[in-house]
């Protein structure tokens, strides 16, 4: 059946090449009426081009951010202001902060996003009061040893986004919020300065009942954060919230290539999956949505957890073959030549010598 399942699928000449499992599944009943979809889907599954290419959904139900207590996560961000810097005394960028659970903001404008310049604002902030966790996309400004160090040395544990698509909602939102009322502020006042009311904003943002906790975000401490989270989860407990998690269905040891993000103008024919393939490691299912944490094929961690919509299943076999990028040294060993290869997809740490004999030509 596997002849058969290379023959439908890979000559252009049948209607069903590089289509998916069910237009599969029904042509090769034909010659082999007891086959199974699972079959077919297996085989696919083993498949390179058919897994590099098979659709990513990018919309998908992700796991709430679920904080019971003030100052357990803020979340941290850059707002671009560089169009209207010349206005503001050369200030680009406002760094913000956000308490998730009481919605209590920082904004501190900045000239740069160098991490000491970042780091220094931040150290600002702690003196005034310093969360448990932090949260950050992955960018420089805010992932770099110094800032590493630093939060370590504070008992403070920093998690970074790895999502490109969706990173901190919640600091996000109020970028949105922050940036909207300082735009309106410009048309009404036929201005683009804003350095000298963004502590206004702030403040009154802060003074303002939130309409999710209903509470003014200033008022929220440790003696009724507890009516916050009740507020903002509507009455439910943190128990209740995750009740209704799903098993995951991806195993420990399954191999997997990850989604890719692609760019806002990026065509949807191109891969839409890593050429490189990874392991789940273990699978967390405390969450409403399952959450799965990868290694490489050297067994180093992956940052990040990735959600079942991240990542597909592949069936990788320890004699599949790598694709060559392109052979970077050659040299002799005897009467044997040897070259210096990078494989398609992977870091560099991956590249390799390997013997001239072992190279093949294959198209799949």
């Amino acid at each position: 059946m596997e002849e058969q399942l290379n023959e439908l699928y890979y000559n252009p000449k049948n209607s069903t090449a590089f289509s998916g499992a069910e237009k599969l599944f029904s042509e090769v009943t034909k010659t082999f009426p007891y086959a199974k979809i699972e079959d077919v889907k297996h085989w696919l599954a083993s498949q390179r081009t058919y897994t590099l290419h098979k659709n990513v959904r990018k919309n998908f139900t992700r796991n709430r951010i679920i904080v019971e207590k003030t100052d357990e996560l803020w979340q941290i961000d850059l707002c671009d202001m560089v169009k209207v810097a010349a206005s503001n005394n050369g200030f680009k960028y406002i760094l913000t902060v956000i308490d998730v659970l009481s919605k209590f903001s920082f904004a501190v404008p900045l000239k740069t996003k160098k991490p000491q310049l970042v780091l220094k604002a931040l150290k600002e902030i702690f003196r005034i009061r310093k969360p448990v966790n932090i949260q950050s996309d992955k960018g420089k400004e805010f992932v770099n040893k110094t800032s590493e160090a630093f939060f370590k040395k504070h008992g403070i544990n920093h998690y970074v986004s790895q999502n490109e698509n969706v990173k901190c909602a919640v600091v996000e939102r109020f970028n949105r919020t922050l940036k909207s009322k300082l735009f309106k502020y410009f048309t009404a006042n036929d201005t683009t300065t804003y350095i000298n009311v963004l502590n206004d904003f702030v403040n009154s943002y802060n003074n303002t009942v939130h309409s999710s906790i209903k509470m003014k975000p200033k008022d929220v401490n440790i003696d009724n954060d507890h009516i916050a989270f009740k507020n903002l989860f509507d009455g439910k407990t943190k128990r209740e919230m995750l009740l209704k998690n799903i098993e995951p269905k991806l195993m420990e040891g399954d191999n997997v290539r990850i989604s890719k993000n692609k760019g806002k103008f990026e065509k949807g024919y191109s891969q839409n999956f890593s050429e490189e393939i990874f392991t789940i490691k273990k699978g967390n299912a405390k969450y409403t949505q399952p959450l799965y944490k990868l290694i490489d094929e050297e067994g180093e961690a992956i940052k990040g957890s990735f959600y079942p919509e991240e990542v597909q299943r592949v069936i990788a076999t320890r004699d599949r073959y790598y694709k060559i990028e392109k052979i970077l040294k050659s040299r002799k060993r005897g009467r044997q030549t040897e070259y210096l290869v990078k494989w398609l997809g992977y870091p560099d740490k991956f590249n390799l010598w390997i013997n001239s004999k072992d190279i093949i030509n294959d198209s799949k």
